[in-house]
């Protein structure tokens, strides 16, 4: 990352790890490209991304070798997992920032898009002095399904990757918040919810199991 004229970019590069992945770029965009693709669409759907500034790529022997994505941090955003550790003992702060993850994603959902990788580092948090202001950002949009189905599997998919940034920090009154008010914003009925929470309970499960 580097400062350029007051604006603060970062320049991300995708390798293939494979003779076959390199193949697989002379069939679908380089990763760089269709990152900024990605977020070229989501802002057609109102979705806040961080800037997507450029995307390049070079080839070696006829087949894409490296793509690079340089996107801009927008002043004053927080990565998510940084402000609630620093807002841990901000009661009043963790329920409206409960509210505003669960709405977030609830609108994100209710659009038919679907982050592949939604854990906190990977959303950033900028504050508003006007209550109710305050805004997420999605910072990474790899794999990042638009306009697709919305299924359950997908819903505790995303619910165990914030559970898991958030493990060591929430207790069940977050966790029955973010889930009464995502509910609410995708007008669920409690079965509903309750199956994505049991299923939300398995993935953690299994993921705990694998790591003994």
């Amino acid at each position: 990352h580097a400062e350029l004229g007051g604006r603060m970019l970062y320049a991300k590069a995708y390798t293939p790890n494979s003779l076959l992945d390199r193949i697989k770029t002379g069939i679908r965009p380089p990763r760089g490209l269709a990152n900024f693709r990605t977020a070229h669409r989501l802002g057609l759907n109102g979705v806040e991304t961080v800037p997507h500034v450029a995307a390049g790529w070079r080839y070696r022997s006829g087949l894409v070798c490296e793509s690079v994505l340089v996107t801009e941090k927008p002043y004053g955003s927080i990565p998510v997992n940084e402000t609630v550790v620093a807002r841990q003992g901000d009661a009043a702060w963790r329920k409206a920032f409960t509210v505003l993850l669960a709405e977030w994603l609830a609108g994100l959902h209710a659009a038919r898009i679907v982050p592949h990788d939604l854990k906190a580092s990977n959303i950033l948090y900028l504050p508003s002095d006007v209550p109710g202001e305050s805004t997420l950002i999605l910072l990474d949009l790899d794999n990042c399904r638009i306009h697709c189905p919305v299924y359950r599997p997908m819903i505790a998919r995303n619910f165990h990757q914030l559970y898991r940034s958030f493990e060591h920090l929430v207790g069940r009154r977050e966790i029955l918040r973010f889930a009464a008010v995502y509910r609410a914003v995708r007008r669920m009925t409690r079965q509903e919810i309750r199956t994505v929470l049991q299923a939300t309970g398995k993935r953690l499960a299994k993921a705990d199991a694998k790591r003994r």
